[in-house]
């Protein structure tokens, strides 16, 4: 049991935190992607991926309503299956879905600022920028979970402020002949877009992990997951309209920066540095989100006897899992200075579509057991299909990626549960 956490979270802290962890540095791309599969019914791909993160966000939703303890995914899995599944599917958070990702994100950082300040992208220079930034994190959230809580409330309105203005702006630049359907999508490249667009929406999952440290969390949590995952899904099919509208055919053509492009054309020269300035907020606000959430993984895991039990120390003054997110800041700051974007991207969407498999399955066992927390577990319309929506939609989507990310998923699932028996079996012969 994961004890001594100050239940402080409430549903806006936690909505915003959703929201800052699935608006990454990916909306300022993928719109371009996007039409290059699917020219001009790109927004196809735009909902299915909405209908399946927001049926897996009612999955968890109804899972974390039914388990409050620490762990988010893992906690889940664990109470449904037992602690082998939990700590694969932990590792899975926190590796694929939060070390990688997080790298790769702080790499898209680096990469936007070199374009302003040259020395920053490669050598000591890089290396120094990253280890500050994520030394300062690292700090912030180990002085309270409340501190955190606070940066990524800021930095979530600083990153979503020029998106919004662009969005507004932009419905007056629209050309609407520009969104009429005139290409055909094939299934091959509405499953590629949409599997990008799974990468480009995910993220709910870890903003969800603190559980212990959420106030009321059978009501907090679904609230937060079921507005954050909404309040995206709307705004990328919003901004990818106003890109459309403004950019027609030409959209795909501007792959390093689209919105950049729509920016200038609609609000001048001013419009691509403010695009900028939002790039380099939003990675950072992802950056402090996972700081904030994903360290509680490690903490629960150690907390529960399956990772060493330092990782479990709670700060006597602080009361915050701080060798746990110290670890965690030092582990994600070095696979950002040794790798890139692309190396680092390739096993996300991956990693986390098997962590969604896993945790819809949880819910049928979380049901069937009877499994309820504080208050009545959550039993949204249509309850009864929503589980077997989730579980077609992703097994159709883990399909469609590429064998070779299929297997490495594969491969470190097998690792960790080498890891995982290894660990019992050595604790056993200790005792």
């Amino acid at each position: 049991m994961t004890t001594g956490l100050r239940r402080v979270i409430g549903v806006r802290t936690l909505t915003l935190s959703v929201i800052n962890f699935i608006v990454g540095s990916a909306i300022f791309v993928v719109p371009a992607a996007v039409a290059k599969e699917l020219g001009s019914a790109a927004v196809l791909a735009y909902l299915v991926a909405a209908v399946l993160v927001l049926t897996v966000a009612l999955c968890f939703a109804e899972a974390g309503s039914r388990v409050t303890a620490t762990g988010g995914a893992y906690a889940y899995v664990e109470r449904a299956f037992g602690p082998w599944a939990g700590f694969v599917v932990a590792s899975l958070m926190w590796v694929a879905n939060g070390v990688v990702a997080c790298a790769a994100v702080a790499n898209v950082l680096v990469g936007t600022l070199a374009t302003v300040i040259p020395g920053l992208g490669s050598g000591a220079p890089r290396a120094l920028f990253l280890a500050l930034l994520f030394a300062g994190f690292t700090a912030l959230n180990i002085r309270g979970t409340q501190a955190g809580s606070r940066a990524v409330v800021l930095l979530t309105v600083l990153k979503l402020t020029p998106l919004l203005i662009l969005l507004v702006a932009g419905l007056g630049s629209i050309h609407f002949a520009n969104l009429a359907w005139t290409d055909r999508p094939t299934s091959g490249g509405l499953g590629r877009a949409s599997l990008l667009l799974v990468f480009a929406l995910t993220g709910m999952e870890s903003a969800l992990t603190p559980t212990g440290e959420i106030e009321h969390p059978a009501r907090t949590v679904p609230m937060a997951a079921l507005l954050g995952v909404a309040v995206t899904a709307a705004l990328y099919v919003g901004i990818h309209l106003v890109a459309q509208g403004v950019l027609g055919s030409q959209l795909a053509t501007f792959s390093a920066a689209p919105l950049a492009e729509v920016a200038g054309r609609v609000l001048g020269p001013v419009g691509g540095g403010l695009l900028m300035v939002g790039a380099v907020v939003s990675t950072i606000g992802y950056v402090s989100g996972d700081m904030l959430s994903t360290p509680r993984s490690l903490y629960a895991l150690a907390s529960d006897g399956l990772l060493p039990k330092g990782l479990g120390a709670v700060h006597p003054r602080f009361q915050t899992p701080y060798v746990a997110i110290a670890v965690y800041g030092a582990i994600t700051l070095m696979m950002t200075i040794l790798g890139t974007f692309q190396q680092l991207a390739i096993l996300n969407a991956v990693g986390v579509l098997t962590i969604y498999l896993a945790v819809v399955l949880a819910v049928f066992k979380l049901r069937r057991d009877g499994v309820v927390a504080d208050r009545a577990p959550l039993t949204p319309p249509g309850a009864g299909v929503i589980p077997f929506a989730a579980v077609g939609l992703t097994v159709a989507l883990l399909a469609g990626a590429a064998m070779a990310e299929q297997v490495a998923v594969l491969g470190f699932m097998v690792l960790a549960s080498a890891f995982y028996f290894g660990w019992r079996a050595a604790r056993r012969r200790s005792r």
